[in-house]
């Protein structure tokens, strides 16, 4: 391995720690959207409640509906978005869009990383100046700044909202 190569590391770092952060992302917004769900559910149930009388079957329809709901919710928001992998090509594209000056450097530089100059016939000293410019680029850079912050609060917010609802309503039983 030669130097340019070990010095991808700071951009792997770099994407290891952004990979975390979407996972955070990720889960604060589906733990969001299930417990708002949930109470948005149990709303509609006392209301339902209240103007309907409903005996056990009709109850037990209802509340197979409701997991049903939960269920998608949960599948869609959490379990789909946690599962999916993002490469490491995806998330340099993503942070050099949103750094136009970057004119694609962190992707060549890790592109690049992986060609064996002898077999492509490349020129060696090309290559790791190429890896060079990248890894000192990628220094500048906050991968971080992909994410949303606005909405980031916004996901935090509602969290909170879900949680405080759901101890609530625990509270209340």
């Amino acid at each position: 391995m030669t130097a340019g190569h070990q010095s991808l590391d700071t951009i792997r770092r770099q994407l290891s720690e952004l990979r975390g952060r979407i996972r955070r992302w990720f889960l604060i917004d589906g733990l969001a959207k299930v417990g708002l769900t949930i109470l948005a559910l149990v709303f509609v149930d006392f209301w339902i409640d209240r103007l309907f009388r409903m005996d056990q079957p009709q109850r037990f329809v209802m509340l197979l509906l409701m997991l049903g709901v939960v269920g998608y919710v949960a599948w869609r928001f959490l379990w789909k978005p946690l599962k999916a992998s993002v490469t490491d090509d995806a998330l340099l594209l993503e942070v050099e869009k949103q750094n136009p000056a970057l004119h694609e450097r962190l992707i060549n530089a890790f592109q690049l990383s992986r060609v064996d100059p002898e077999s492509s016939h490349a020129s060696p000293a090309l290559l790791e100046k190429a890896i060079a410019d990248g890894v000192s680029e990628a220094d500048n850079v906050q991968f971080a700044n992909v994410l949303h912050v606005e909405r980031g609060r916004k996901n935090k917010g509602l969290f909170a909202v879900a949680a405080l609802g759901l101890l609530i309503l625990l509270s209340s039983f």
